[in-house]
């Protein structure tokens, strides 16, 4: 759990500046740390001679991270608290799923890994299953770590808000069947763009709420400007949709919002999603930023 703001870097390309928005993370938490281990026993204490600690957690057994090596209800905590906020901020209701470390799209930083265990909040395979944030200042980009519990089916997420006493549609995160990953999840973007307060969840997509969903992490920016710094030599250089490099390089790919787009380590080359459209980006790397075009022709 992290309250922080990005680094304010500038970009000069030729004689012209220009601004790219980056925002200040509001909200940032992976569920495979520490904090979260104490949190979910903090509400989740078990009983004492058969009476809960807490009333409103109806689990009598205490959480205790399930075991990656086993399957089925052995490898996830079920019946979390529903009532009472995690960390005072996040009302979950679904159970704790544990899968084997694999690596993360994002890299090191967001591995998702405690003591070889990748712990993730599984929204049930109903549409009851959901986790909810608190209310926001605003909002600008939602980022989600998340994995497709069905292996063969597409599925999907919805990202709802909360507006005149009522949960209205915001954005579907399409997510792909969990055999097509070479990775722990996928990341995916959001840019709810949102200048007033906001109350968001993410809820079992009503259209096929029969298969569960795993959220490993989450990232949320408010929505606000600051500027990103260019250099003279080109590290990269674009073909259609494929962007190559000339040395291997981690990059953060911006809209001309500020809105982190794409982000991903590459060796030779990489095929950016057509999701992130066509038009004008700033690639952010180890050596600065550069501007590049996408327009889809090779």
């Amino acid at each position: 759990m992290k309250t922080k703001s990005l680094l304010f870097l500038f970009v000069f390309l030729g004689t012209a500046l220009f601004t790219v928005s980056a925002q200040t993370v509001l909200l940032s938490e992976n569920l495979s740390s520490p904090e979260w281990e104490a949190e979910l026993l903090r509400l989740n204490p078990g009983a004492t001679d058969g009476e809960p600690i807490n009333p409103n957690a109806p689990n009598p057994n205490p959480y205790a991270t399930p075991d990656p090596a086993t399957t089925g209800a052995t490898s996830r905590y079920l019946n979390l608290n529903s009532t009472d906020l995690y960390f005072n901020k996040y009302r979950l209701v679904g159970a704790i799923e544990v899968l084997p470390v694999l690596p993360c799209p994002l890299g090191e930083e967001w591995a998702h890994d405690l003591n070889g265990a990748a712990v993730a909040f599984r929204l049930q395979n109903s549409v009851d299953g959901l986790f909810e944030f608190p209310e926001l200042p605003s909002a600008g980009t939602i980022t989600v770590h998340i994995r497709n519990g069905n292996g063969t089916n597409p599925h999907a997420v919805s990202l709802e808000k909360f507006e005149g006493d009522i949960w209205l549609p915001v954005h579907v995160f399409d997510l792909q069947p969990h055999t097509a990953l070479e990775t722990r999840d996928e990341v995916l973007t959001y840019n709810v763009d949102s200048t007033d307060p906001i109350k968001l969840r993410l809820i079992n997509n009503a259209a096929t709420p029969t298969r569960f969903i795993n959220l490993y992490g989450f990232e949320i920016t408010a929505h606000g400007t600051t500027n990103v710094p260019d250099v003279d030599v080109k590290p990269f250089r674009v073909a259609g949709r494929r962007l190559i490099a000339h040395e291997p390089s981690r990059v953060s790919v911006y809209n001309i919002l500020g809105v982190l787009v794409f982000e991903n380590y590459i060796v030779n080359e990489i095929e950016l999603p057509t999701s992130i459209g066509n038009g004008v980006f700033v690639v952010k790397h180890e050596k600065g930023a550069q501007k590049i075009i996408l327009n889809g022709i090779y």
